[in-house]
């Protein structure tokens, strides 16, 4: 059993693997906070090997963003890491090419990458300060230490660690968060430590354990990782937070998905219509019930973790995905799926929570059925009308959310001379019409908690 983080991370994190593969090479897709530490989970698993990873420092306002809307807990900015390669190439050199790409697309932080026997460290190595200047970093983990562990186990002897590296780094805390901790403290360790980085040491625990999970074979493998919070005025010291992570043994090849996000759903949809290429709408469920949120303001979240065969097609894909299990177990909303005379899929609630936590049926905002003409106008109005259409007849808000300044140019550009819709499917209506500007448009109709409202967004979905 794995012992809890004692701290919250809120992040936003898709991660994909084993997209665009062919018989020789494998991807994977992240987009979100910490878009590095997503790939190199992906990575580990398609090549089966432990590849640590730690954050570099954060303090660059640039580098941070609120979590949500009017926030003040600031998470990490979202990047995108893109990756291919042949499966048959040097796990190291590998490494060192989704290095690469992180860097090239202007994510946070330059990495290096070490080899310790069978263990691959990821290790930052410059970051940006608060004038957003790159700097040179030190890793915390080259933290030299003294301490004597006789006749302890493997839990005592990480606990130590941890208290030492924070004892003898000025600018770091580090804390202990997930450890497999029934097994450590099974596990007997003695070491007298002098003077050593204390990666090195973290890498021979690591190797231990390591070796005990292939004597029983066991189908996982464990590495570690160490993620920064985003630093408050009060601090003095940045934190990191050290777990431990597993890595499945089977199936390398098979698509995998991992989604964490405030709104995990929603995040997937997008996920797959970009890999797959297919346009796939979504409306969001209400989000009412006070355990589903952090505050008047921020969404609780949720991950979703999901593998399919890769031989699926997108319909056997999005139903596979309507059955995923979604963590935590409580979820917000019971979701379908549906093909539609606009030749898209569309993912929207079927149950949701009221504000006591029920799930009772829900009635689809977007799949109502709406009828008006009007004469000269251009796009973004025609778009608001059926929001406005849509509002008088569920009672419930929905707004046009920020639009992407190029398309609002084209949008605004687009005059229609006459339209007349009758009796028409709010999501044919919209779809249609933004298929006759521009074919790769998509778009969500996502809950606000803080104004109780839906926005809809657009966006192109080959961005």
């Amino acid at each position: 059993m794995f012992r809890n983080f004692t701290f919250i991370l809120v992040s936003f994190l898709m991660v994909s693997s084993g997209f665009g593969q062919t018989n020789n090479s494998l991807g994977l897709e992240v987009y979100g906070g910490r878009p590095m530490s997503g790939a190199v989970i992906a990575l580990g698993e398609q090549l089966q090997c432990a590849i640590t990873y730690e954050d570099p420092p954060l303090e660059f306002a640039g580098d941070l963003r609120p979590v949500c809307p009017g926030s003040l807990m600031l998470g990490h900015r979202r990047g995108r890491i893109s990756f291919s390669y042949q499966k048959t190439g040097n796990t190291l050199e590998i490494i060192r090419q989704l290095l690469a790409q992180h860097s090239a697309a202007g994510n946070a932080g330059d990495f290096t990458v070490i080899q310790t026997g069978d263990i691959y460290n990821v290790i930052p190595i410059r970051y940006r300060n608060k004038a957003g200047k790159p700097v040179e970093h030190h890793s915390v983990f080259d933290t030299r230490i003294s301490i004597s562990l006789q006749d302890t186990n493997l839990q005592y002897a990480m606990e130590a660690i941890c208290k030492a590296v924070s004892k003898a780094n000025s600018r770091f805390n580090l804390g202990l968060g997930q450890t497999p901790l029934n097994a450590f403290l099974r596990m007997p360790y003695s070491r007298e430590i002098v003077d050593e980085p204390a990666r090195d040491v973290i890498n021979e625990i690591l190797a231990i354990y390591n070796q005990a999970l292939k004597d029983h074979n066991a189908s996982i493998l464990l590495t570690w990782g160490a993620l920064t919070h985003p630093p408050t005025s009060t601090q003095e010291r940045q934190s990191y937070g050290f777990g431990f992570r597993k890595i499945s043994l089977q199936s390398p090849d098979s698509m995998k998905m991992r989604v964490v996000s405030q709104q995990p759903m929603a995040s997937a949809v997008q996920l797959l219509e970009k890999r797959f290429g297919t346009l796939i709408t979504y409306e969001g469920p209400p989000y009412l019930c006070p355990s589903d949120l952090l505050g008047a303001t921020c969404l609780r979240g949720g991950i979703i973790n999901m593998d399919w065969d890769k031989t699926y097609s997108v319909e056997e894909v999005l139903g596979t995905l309507m059955q995923a299990r979604i963590e935590p177990r409580d979820v917000p909303a019971v979701f379908t799926v549906e093909k539609t005379a606009a030749n898209r899929f569309h993912v929207y609630p079927v149950m949701a929570k009221d504000e006591g936590g029920n799930l009772v049926p829900r009635i689809s905002i977007m799949n109502q059925q709406i009828s008006f003409s009007t004469e000269n106008i251009n796009g973004l109005t025609f778009i608001e009308l059926i929001c406005l259409k849509l509002s008088l007849l569920t009672k419930e808000k929905v707004v046009l959310g920020p639009v992407p300044e190029k398309l609002s140019e084209t949008l605004s550009k687009q005059i229609s001379p006459s339209i007349s819709i009758t009796n028409q499917k709010g999501r044919d209506c919209l779809s249609q019409f933004v298929a006759k500007i521009n074919p790769d448009i998509s778009w969500q109709l996502l809950f606000e908690p803080s104004s109780k409202e839906y926005r809809l967004i657009l966006y192109n979905s080959t961005d």
